[in-house]
């Protein structure tokens, strides 16, 4: 199975680049801000973002703060041509796997998402064998997850 990288960026060039940089690493799918990101993280399961850090819509780090609220097992990789220590700093401290300068090189940009999507391959398959422990109740999908998680706090009520 090949691991699915979202990339975030408002900029179609941006995206078109880094979807051709990263598909051998990954399937790439894309998003144009954050609201079409939290949407494709609603229907897919992703096993890491790469996200920049100012786009029109929002920033990265509302992005990173959402992804951390519903997904925290997610791999997020921050991205920013106006790179600060403080900007690096509180990415990290929000739960950021990386954090990469633009302009990149290829190289270390790839190997950076590769450590990534293992981590975040690895998280989904700790999910998927959790959730075989209901019996006939199969899926690793996020509404699933938020199913399983409901009936392990109301089994032990009346």
């Amino acid at each position: 199975m090949k691991p699915t990288l979202l990339v975030v960026d408002d900029k179609p060039n941006m995206l078109s680049l880094l979807s051709k940089v990263l598909r051998g690493s990954a399937r790439v799918v894309t998003a144009r801000g954050v609201g079409t990101a939290l949407a494709v993280l609603e229907r897919e399961q992703v096993h890491t973002v790469l996200c920049d850090l100012r786009m029109t819509d929002g920033d990265g780090l509302e992005l990173l703060h959402a992804i951390r609220a519903r997904w925290q097992d997610v791999p997020f990789i921050l991205m920013t041509a106006y790179a600060t220590v403080a900007t690096a700093v509180h990415a990290m401290q929000g739960g950021a796997f990386d954090y990469v300068t633009k302009p990149f090189d290829a190289d270390v940009l790839k190997d950076k998402v590769e450590r990534a999507l293992a981590q975040g391959l690895t998280s989904v398959e700790a999910r998927s064998s959790e959730a075989t422990r209901f019996g006939p109740l199969v899926g690793g999908a996020p509404a699933m997850l938020r199913a399983y998680s409901t009936i392990e706090r109301v089994a032990a009520s009346d």
